[in-house]
């Protein structure tokens, strides 16, 4: 097995503490993607959902020319 330190000779802790802060890294770069993904699709449905009827009675019909 190949070390990521070589040139230092105190046991695998470096190497453990290395392959857990890439771990973490990677974990919280996928989470604030999936926040960033999630808010997307929250702003695009909320832009196109119409919350009430009379809106939607109203607006409809305009948007056809009506």
């Amino acid at each position: 097995m190949r070390r990521s330190n070589p040139e230092s000779l105190r046991g695998k802790t470096l190497d453990c503490f290395a392959a857990l802060a890439m771990t973490r890294l990677w974990q919280g770069a996928f989470h604030t993607l999936g926040v960033i993904a999630r808010l997307d699709r929250a702003i695009q449905y909320a832009g196109a959902a119409v919350g009430h009827r009379e809106a939607a009675a109203y607006w409809i019909p305009r948007f056809r020319g009506e």
